[in-house]
């Protein structure tokens, strides 16, 4: 209800932007008549309300302690003991889940595993998208943490694990994901409807975390991972840490997979996919003729859109940009029966979840066994949050530029990876090598004037130039760890030696 309630708002607005854009292309009535039968999967994801706090919660059992740098007080709730219980780790490996209760009655919640070599001297934090979306996806669905599930919801030891080269942690964020969320009076308070607001919280949580449990990231590299809408969130994250806050934290790398970082450079990747056999690296068209005509013709158009966005920064111009272009894009895409995330074939199940391990997670996490032990505070589990989702699609965040923010960072000396599977679609490898080629930094030239060189055991491409670096998986859609584990693993190893990829 709050979708459409939403949908209707932004259906009032186009006219209003059409008259002022002088838009003319636009057909407001279709557009949000469009909009209610969307096919744009970054929508249909969402399906939970606000969440409800367990009547129970018992305040006074939390640990408590003081910032050395503001006068608030923080509960954190852990549980060292218990978690070895669900067999998601060998209890030999230090784990600990719990929350970091942040000023205005925020709590956002964390999973952290120690490495399983005891002699590594990196720290992982990783972050899946949405936006909305529980980072439990990376954590039990696609090999970054040292369990998945079957079934029957079992855990299956991954021996491909991120943690084999670095303690990970998995964050729930922005509060209102998974089981983070807020319990204050002020509504509006807990409605973070942007990428920045997101950066904002999570420096005040990691200087918390870091201050709390100094033995846990005290001499370790850290790096920030993430994939999808991480590419909107982590650049934000980096600015807020490195650019505005003179790195006090000591950020060492970034990581993005397949992510959405500057929506007006990839948009023109979705006719390449779709349409062009020579360059989308498949060697073969997924859409008809007239479908792939209808796209090449929308590209100006929506570069109109996402240039008003980027120039203007007003909430409407890039709810617009968003609008035209996904539905554009998407009412295409779903012609060819594919997954949007995977293009070798069609999703493994019938609806938005796409692949099974989905459900898996959100069984697991729901049930009552595995929220005591974990110490959730939230009534019910959902993977993606319909609440959070709507307030960034109102605000027009989507279609918003993070790729400065890269730039700066690069400037700052902090590498940064961004790789992609090849098979994936939504946020796709041609647009990704578009828009790290188009950046706008001291060390551009040498960059773009890279190509692309065989890596690894023919599993994929790569270049490198002055701290950035661009990786390509063969064989891998939107989830690259879940679909190529062993390329998977040696590529952050290759990163977390060398800041490069070799």
């Amino acid at each position: 209800m709050q979708l459409v309630q939403n949908i209707l708002c932004i259906a009032a607005i186009i006219p209003l932007f059409v008259k002022l854009t002088n838009a003319g292309f636009i057909d407001a009535e279709k557009l949000a008549a469009n909009e209610k039968e969307s096919n744009n999967p970054l929508l249909k994801s969402f399906s939970n309300a606000k969440q409800l706090i367990k009547p129970d919660l018992n305040k006074d059992s939390f640990k408590t302690f003081s910032s050395s740098t503001s006068n608030v007080s923080f509960h954190v709730t852990t549980n060292n003991t218990e978690l070895s219980r669900l067999g998601l780790e060998d209890p030999s490996i230090f784990q600990i889940a719990g929350y970091i209760d942040l000023p205005s009655s925020k709590h956002i919640f964390f999973w952290y595993f120690d490495s399983r070599d005891n002699t590594s001297n990196h720290h992982i934090t990783w972050f899946n998208g949405g936006p909305g979306c529980s980072s439990s996806t990376g954590f039990l669905g696609e090999l970054i943490g040292p369990s998945t599930l079957d079934s029957d919801l079992n855990p299956i030891r991954n021996q491909f694990s991120w943690n084999n080269l670095a303690s990970v942690m998995f964050v729930d964020q922005p509060v209102g994901v998974g089981y983070s969320y807020y319990d204050g009076d002020d509504e509006s308070e807990g409605n973070i409807n942007n990428s920045y607001a997101s950066a904002e919280d999570m420096y005040e949580f990691f200087k918390l975390f870091a201050e709390h449990y100094p033995e846990l990231v005290e001499g370790k590299e850290w790096h920030i991972a993430g994939e999808s809408y991480a590419g909107h969130y982590i650049p934000a994250m980096a600015n807020e840490i490195v650019l505005k806050h003179d790195n006090d934290l000591n950020l060492t790398s970034v990581m993005i997979g397949n992510g959405i970082t500057d929506p007006m450079v990839q948009y023109p990747s979705y006719f390449t996919m779709m349409c062009d056999p020579v360059n989308n690296g498949h060697n073969k068209t997924y859409a008809s003729i007239a479908d792939c005509v209808a796209l090449k013709d929308a590209i100006p158009r929506c570069e109109a859109l996402m240039t008003s966005c980027y120039a203007s920064n007003l909430d409407f111009a890039c709810i617009m940009a968003n609008l035209y272009c996904d539905n554009t894009v998407f009412n295409i895409f779903e012609k060819t029966g594919l997954n949007v995330y995977d293009m070798s074939g069609p999703c493994e199940t019938g609806d938005s979840d796409c692949y099974f391990v989905s459900k898996y997670i959100n069984s697991y996490l729901n049930q009552p066994f595995v929220q005591e032990v974990s110490g959730s505070r939230v009534t019910e589990f959902e993977g993606c949050s319909s609440s959070v989702g709507t307030h960034f699609a109102t605000n027009g965040d989507g279609a918003r530029p993070f790729n400065q923010y890269v730039a700066g960072i690069l400037e700052k000396g902090i590498p940064v990876l961004i790789y992609a599977g090849d098979l994936d679609f939504i946020c796709n490898w041609v647009g990704n090598r578009y828009w790290t080629e188009a950046l706008q930094w001291s060390g551009s030239k040498e960059y773009t004037h890279e190509k692309l060189t065989p890596w690894g055991d023919n599993e994929g491409e790569c270049k490198n130039a002055n701290g950035l670096s661009f990786l390509k998986v063969y064989g891998a859609g939107h989830m690259v760890p879940m679909n190529q584990p062993v390329a998977s693993l040696k590529f952050v190893k290759e990163w977390l030696e060398t800041k490069k990829i070799n």
